[in-house]
């Protein structure tokens, strides 16, 4: 896979930094885009960003990459010799590939002080906010900035109607950040279409290579985190945001730190902890369904896990500008029996949930607990045994 040199012009209202990529499949272009008055945060003097936005599908292609422009020898040596190791154990599939490109040594650029993150308007980001701009923070290390990107989260099937949701997921967020003096940079992508690999699997270098594109305005970038420490898995997963706090920091280049934050508190910790913040009743925006208005479902798992924490907090009721509770109430019961009691491979964010609520004594129906046991899927052991005892009585 050939990378050409990243390049600026002018789009839809945009300035867009983009480079063709050559692969076995073809010839396409790559691009990320801003608003004019960030194009002087675009990085063009190198190819970090587009090496590590396209890393995982080299890797999945078994094709090496080769870049136009230069690459900063710190980021290279990191996914050389430890970030594709590393995602070789989390994603079998994938091969390690070469990275042929001149490289630079990078230091800290002048004048350059940013301090970013990604605020999707959800728990893990306002988590951020809460602990780098609401606390005190040190100096170099306090939120300046705030992004919103368009890599894939807003989906990743129909590109036209994922870009108009990311848009007006943009407007129905940015009041926020605009309420505490923080700017929004706002990031268009087409990486969505020139990556057809699974989300989960590919968020973290999705998005941190929209933070190295923007090397021009930010020094540090903090990755909110999704799991507790307790629950890292290095081992074939899911989600690769499951290594993120060893991952993150080898994605920094030598101007760009990249920090994982927010492992040292469960989902739970998390959701007490900025819900009484200033505002974020208003504002809050978990939902993983592409709804027409870009706002919660009140359905969806994600807005379930949220709702019934919130519930289990005694936070709910001021929750109701930005979830339907009556509908949180119709979905409730199934959350619980399918979810919290029924599930066999729960994940990670739900049994917080559970355990939470057995350790602060909250208790389920007789009724919720027997359709959990109905539903629950027979042990794989004793299905053989009834379908041996089965053949036997039919023989």
């Amino acid at each position: 896979m050939r990378i050409g040199a990243p390049a600026l012009a002018e789009a839809d209202g945009l300035v867009r930094i983009s480079a063709t990529v050559s692969s076995a499949g073809g010839e396409e272009r790559l691009w990320f885009g801003v608003a004019p008055e960030y194009a002087g945060a675009l990085c063009c003097e190198r190819a970090d960003g587009f090496a590590v936005a396209l890393l995982l599908r080299a890797m999945q292609l078994g094709e090496d990459l080769q870049l136009a422009a230069p690459l900063c020898t710190r980021l290279h040596h990191n996914l050389l010799h430890y970030y594709q190791p590393l995602m070789c154990v989390l994603y079998p599939g994938l091969r390690p590939v070469r990275i042929d490109a001149d490289l630079v040594e990078v230091g800290p650029a002048a004048g350059v002080t940013g301090v970013g993150s990604g605020f999707s308007a959800g728990i893990d980001s306002f988590t951020v906010i809460r602990d780098y701009f609401m606390e005190p923070a040190p100096a170099g290390w306090r939120l300046t900035h705030l992004t919103f990107h368009n890599v894939g989260s807003h989906g990743v099937r129909d590109h036209a109607r994922a870009r108009e949701l990311f848009w007006r997921r943009h407007a129905n967020t940015r009041g926020y950040p605009e309420s505490i003096g923080l700017p929004f940079v706002a990031v268009d992508s087409n990486l969505a279409e020139l990556l057809p690999m699974d989300f989960e699997q590919t968020h973290t270098t999705r998005n941190l290579a929209v933070a190295l594109v923007l090397q021009g305005l930010l020094a540090r970038f903090y990755y909110a985190s999704t799991f507790h420490y307790r629950d890292l898995s290095f081992t074939p997963t899911f989600d690769s945001a499951r290594a993120d706090p060893v991952a993150v920091p080898l994605l920094s280049s030598g101007s760009l730190t990249m920090v994982s934050t927010g492992s040292q508190y469960s989902r739970v910790e998390k959701t007490r902890l900025v819900a009484t913040l200033p505002q974020v009743p208003r504002w809050l925006n978990i939902c993983s369904t592409e709804t027409r208005d870009g706002r919660n479902c009140s359905r969806c798992l994600k807005c379930c896990r949220t709702l019934y924490t919130l519930e289990m907090l005694g936070l709910i009721g001021q929750f109701a500008a930005v979830f339907d509770l009556d509908r949180w109430e119709r979905e409730r019961n199934r959350f619980i029996v399918t979810q919290l009691l029924g599930s066999r491979n729960r994940r990670p964010l739900t049994a917080e949930i559970l355990t939470y609520a057995r350790e602060h004594g909250l208790r389920f129906t007789a009724w919720q607990q027997f359709m959990a046991l109905l539903l629950r899927p027979v042990p794989r052991p004793l299905y053989r045994l009834g379908r041996s005892l089965n053949r036997r009585l039919a023989g």
